[in-house]
């Protein structure tokens, strides 16, 4: 019996996000490679590093050979900027590198999350200048801070 071995094509990613979405938004992308002998298996790497589990994508072989995967999560935060690598691979590719292809950057956005400074308590005497910082990430950038000062329970009154 005579087992030929072919190597897969290159992938290629067929569906992925082309619009920017929303942070808990599902995110789905689509790899497809033709050929291979025998069918070849399919992987994701999230930001070409971290396997993603198998339990967020699945690997289908069509009649003619055609073997695709597709991977779905929800979007979060930390997903913007980041990329999916789709890699192939079969025996025939034994010892050398496998196939790969890597989405486009993904543009997730995100409500902002604020910083504000000093992070610890600190006593401040009457007259005496204080410091505060105030940082907001998000997805669009935050273009502008608002101040409030509550002090209630105290009755002081700010001075702008």
């Amino acid at each position: 019996m005579l087992n030929v071995q072919m190597e897969p094509s290159a992938p290629e990613i067929v569906e992925s996000p082309q619009q920017p979405i929303r942070e808990g938004d599902g995110v789905q992308m689509k790899c497809r490679s033709e050929g291979g002998s025998p069918p070849p298996s399919i992987i994701w790497l999230f930001d070409n590093t971290t396997q993603a589990g198998q339990d967020l994508y699945s690997v289908s072989v069509k009649e003619d050979g055609t073997v695709e995967s597709r991977i779905q999560w929800r979007a979060r935060a930390e997903d913007n900027g980041a990329f999916m690598t789709c890699v192939v691979s079969n025996k025939a590719l034994e010892g050398r590198a496998p196939k790969t292809v890597q989405s486009s950057r993904l543009n997730v956005l995100y409500k902002p999350t604020v910083t504000v400074g000093p992070a610890s308590e600190y006593i401040v005497e009457e007259d005496q200048a204080i410091e505060l910082t105030c940082q907001g990430q998000g997805n669009p950038q935050p273009t502008g801070y608002e101040w409030s000062v509550f002090f209630g329970f105290l009755g002081y009154e700010l001075e702008r």
